[in-house]
């Protein structure tokens, strides 16, 4: 299966979606180092994926690498500063590594963005505000 898989990623001028679709998943289905070298590749080409940004980010999380995951989703909040659920991510990742301050910060961005919205509820349960 992750040989076609590869092979049909590997296609000269296949669709992006597709790409996005068949590194999600071989991911899904175990190959994690397969889909995450997926993942970067589309990122190469298209910086401004913001699917593929959060699927590696995700994969980061759960190999509990959190500052490369921090990264790819400031590289997303560039890219969407209204993303909302990439904003929750961030808050947890920062307390992750311990990095309070960094999560205030996003938590007050999502203040300012959304007030008295369930969001903003979410992020003040995830620091304890």
């Amino acid at each position: 299966y992750f040989e076609i898989a590869k092979k049909v990623f590997d296609t000269p001028l296949l669709n992006p979606d597709y790409k996005v679709y068949i590194a999600f998943t071989v991911t899904n289905s175990g190959n994690i180092d397969l889909g995450t070298r997926m993942f970067q590749s589309i990122l190469k080409v298209d910086p401004r994926r913001h699917d593929a940004l959060n699927f590696l980010a995700t994969i980061f999380e759960h190999n509990k690498n959190y500052q490369n995951a921090i990264d790819l989703r400031l590289r997303e909040k560039e890219i969407n500063p209204y993303g909302a659920d990439n904003l929750l991510k961030l808050v947890e990742n920062y307390l992750l590594v311990n990095q309070s301050s960094a999560a205030k910060e996003v938590v007050r961005e999502i203040e300012i963005m959304a007030p008295n919205s369930e969001v903003v509820n979410q992020a003040h349960s995830l620091i304890n505000y």
